[in-house]
């Protein structure tokens, strides 16, 4: 497999390789995850992460739809599908840490995101591997609409959470740069 994820080798305990899927060679159709469209990270490995190690959730209800393929809404509970962009070191200490945190000297800070994984790479980072292979890498992430704000710019939805419990990583998308 040639997807770098260096947090998952920094934290292999932090990742459940038996929910990893290749959408390098995917088509997307149309499918809603809590109740908002969802965009597959077509042209990704996708590394899922392991939500028993990762975060400390009460429930699952939030991310219902993970290992089916039936359409969700908000009446289940479960939250939408986002990306959230970022760098390899950001990534390494977010899985260190177990999720998203807000910085204490900035009460105001939001943690963005968007539903369509190829808005996010834009704001994503590159970094190279040993053989000079390089990747850039997204969060994929539910978010609870309920506690964000919705931005619309440009024709583009972002949405930002407005407290650490309204996102919540289940997997990094790794793309390979060509």
């Amino acid at each position: 497999m040639d997807s770098f994820c260096p947090p998952r080798d920094l934290f292999p305990e932090k990742f459940s390789p038996e929910l990893d899927k290749d959408f390098r060679d995917v088509e997307e159709i149309l499918k809603f995850r809590g109740g908002s469209k969802y965009h597959p990270p077509i042209g990704s490995f996708r590394f899922a992460l392991n939500l028993l190690e990762f975060g400390n959730h009460e429930s699952n209800e939030w991310i219902a739809g993970i290992g089916n393929e039936r359409e969700c809404d908000e009446e289940t509970g479960e939250w939408p599908v986002a990306y959230h962009g970022t760098s390899f070191e950001q990534a390494i200490e977010i899985v260190g840490r177990g999720g998203f945190q807000m910085p204490p000297d900035n009460p105001s800070a939001r943690i963005h995101t968007v539903n369509d994984p190829k808005v996010a790479l834009g704001f994503a980072k590159e970094y190279s591997d040993s053989k000079g292979e390089t990747f850039k890498l997204l969060f994929q992430v539910r978010i609870d609409l309920k506690r964000a704000d919705v931005i619309k710019k440009d024709g583009v939805e972002y949405w930002r959470a407005r407290c650490v419990d309204a996102i919540r990583a289940y997997a990094i998308c790794v793309y390979k740069v060509k």
